[in-house]
């Protein structure tokens, strides 16, 4: 053979070579990258993930990295190429997992641990520090489960700063009024003495008295159920103003409507602070046809404006916003009726319409 020849041939050998085996690695290495997994929590528990996923949901299986035969038991759901994954039980803090398609790994993920992290006091509701005298209820949300030993009063503490006294205000309700995750505690400020004509309204006037400030004190040394304390003590100031006596008018409240095609949110602005708690369960939005619209609805503004970002984009048409009747301004003034209605008073009747009220509007 030619020696021009047999080298040219020896140089095409090489050449091939080299990209079969950079096609190997390139091949390994896609095969070896690992689907991104973000790990969904919510008051420190591990609720759900969610990845990018081209495959059938019915190929895929969750595993403790410890055990790969018995499949963690959830639901999967896929929209727009975004997988999740709701295990039936909360994943496990400190647990490493796995994500299978079939025989291939997909990813691995950490459940992060929160044992060891003091608790926080993420929010007192209403935030605003400004509330009338008849303020019915405060919320204390926490970022870990507390302890349920019954003596959630211990830890409070509400001090009138104009006579430098401690004031006794909340209604020491037993069993307490928590949420089922013991993250949230609802105070009712003593509602017989709030209504007017009550006993313990007349011997005792109003918790909170127009004029004055108070500091509600929250203990640090209040334990979560895992036996830790809050990270700090914890201060809210109240402002107290006139009583509000004003029943909730849908038709006050002003609306600003996103444009057709986009996911902008439906902005909803009231005329005063809204229960917080109840803000969240007493909306929905239903299309021209009463089919419920999906997506979120966020309070902010301290409890003055109602956002609802749609999880599609908004088409042409007739909306409608109902709204729960039961949904309380800061006095406990409801859709349907004043919360303190004068009982002596015989002229002063309930007035009840309905289960919920609407609100219309339309997309262009």
């Amino acid at each position: 053979m030619d020696v021009g020849i047999h080298n040219m041939f020896k140089k095409k050998i090489k050449f091939v070579l080299v990209f079969f085996c950079l096609g190997i690695l390139f091949s390994c290495s896609n095969n070896s990258k690992e689907t991104e997994v973000e790990v969904n929590y919510e008051q420190q528990k591990a609720l759900s993930i969610s990845f990018k996923n081209k495959g059938q949901d019915s190929d895929l299986k969750v595993y403790r990295k410890s055990n790969k035969e018995t499949a963690i038991l959830g639901d999967f759901t896929t929209k727009d190429g975004i997988t999740s994954f709701t295990p039936i039980i909360p994943f496990s803090s400190g647990n490493e997992y796995v994500v299978y398609s079939k025989d291939r790994l997909l990813s691995s993920f950490t459940i992060q641990s929160f044992e060891n992290e003091l608790a926080k006091l993420l929010a007192i509701y209403p935030t605003t520090d400004n509330v009338p005298e008849n303020l019915l209820k405060i919320y204390l949300v926490f970022s870990q489960p507390m302890e349920e030993v019954g003596k959630a009063l211990d830890h409070i503490k509400v001090m009138n700063t104009n006579t430098g006294k401690e004031a006794s205000v909340f209604l020491d309700l037993q069993p307490e009024l928590w949420n089922k995750d013991h993250t949230q505690l609802t105070l009712w400020l003593d509602p017989g003495r709030i209504k007017t004509g009550l006993i313990p309204n007349r011997e005792s006037g109003l918790p909170i008295l127009k004029g004055n400030t108070y500091k509600i004190i929250v203990d640090k040394n209040w334990k979560t159920a895992n036996g830790r304390p809050l990270d700090k003590d914890y201060i809210k100031q109240l402002n107290v103003e006139e009583r509000d006596a004003t029943k909730l008018d849908p038709n006050s409240w002003s609306l600003k409507v996103p444009k057709v095609d986009t996911k902008n949110p439906l902005t909803i602005t009231f005329t005063e602070t809204l229960d917080a708690i109840l803000l969240k369960e007493s909306f929905s939005i239903l299309d021209n046809q009463g089919v419920e619209v999906e997506g979120e609805f966020v309070f902010e503004d301290k409890e003055t404006v109602l956002l609802f970002n749609p999880i599609n984009k908004w088409n042409v048409g007739a909306y409608n916003i109902s709204i729960a009747s039961k949904l309380e301004d800061l006095a406990g003034n409801n859709l349907n009726h004043l919360f303190d209605q004068d009982i002596t008073d015989k002229n002063v009747t309930t007035n009840s319409s309905g289960s919920h009220k609407e609100l219309s509007f339309e997309i262009l």
